[in-house]
């Protein structure tokens, strides 16, 4: 699910941050590959909390896209601010599947939390395998 839309960014940080960092009009695409990027991060975050996808338009969840990606752009070191606002959306992000913020979609519906649903393997033995064949034999 993607989070954020290339003229989210452009609103947010500007037409002249997009055009440096994704210059070639109409874009080669590096601010779209950022945000499909963040959101695939926060997909596999958010996974673990709540039924994705979700249905509706997430005001918080769009703005932590956003600062992910930004922080994305930039091919070396990225300003002090920059790197700032990304740490604050991990934190906002790790406080929304720990529980301790809500997620509430633009209407104000919250999204309820489903505690991750945990896929439990049992333990494994390794232990040389017996049966004549060399190598190594995963199992119980």
């Amino acid at each position: 699910m993607t989070y954020a839309a290339r003229s989210d960014y452009t609103a947010r940080f500007g037409s002249q941050e997009s055009a440096r960092l994704d210059p070639m009009p109409p874009g080669d695409g590096r601010i779209d590959a950022a945000i499909a990027a963040a959101s695939a991060v926060m997909d596999s975050a958010l996974a673990r909390a709540f039924t994705l996808p979700t249905a509706g338009t997430f005001p918080l969840l769009k703005e932590i896209a956003l600062d992910l990606a930004r922080e994305r752009l930039f091919d070396t070191k990225p300003p002090e601010a920059v790197k700032a606002q990304a740490d604050a959306a991990r934190t906002l992000l790790d406080e929304l599947v720990g529980g301790a913020r809500r997620l509430v979609d633009a209407n104000g519906v919250e999204i309820p939390y489903s505690a991750g649903a945990a896929i439990v393997a049992p333990p494994q033995e390794i232990r040389p395998n017996v049966g004549g064949m060399a190598g190594l034999t995963i199992g119980r």
